[in-house]
């Protein structure tokens, strides 16, 4: 099954972290993570479900 591409709002949210969370998710894979328009696009082997995401947001940086 090909990979498929996935944007996330890169609101608060650092390439690291992303990339750990990806890789706790489907190993250690070279997601092809790249940031433009304040956003992030990167391979999945599937999309990400709705709890993920959350779980993702949870990870954000917060500030004040």
């Amino acid at each position: 099954m090909p990979w498929k591409q996935e944007t996330i709002d890169d609101y608060h949210l650092s390439p690291n972290v992303l990339s750990k969370f990806l890789k706790g998710k489907f190993g250690n894979y070279d997601f092809r993570i790249k940031r433009g328009n304040d956003a992030y696009t990167f391979l999945a082997p599937r999309p990400l479900t709705e709890d993920e995401i959350d779980g993702l947001d949870d990870k954000r940086e917060r500030t004040g």
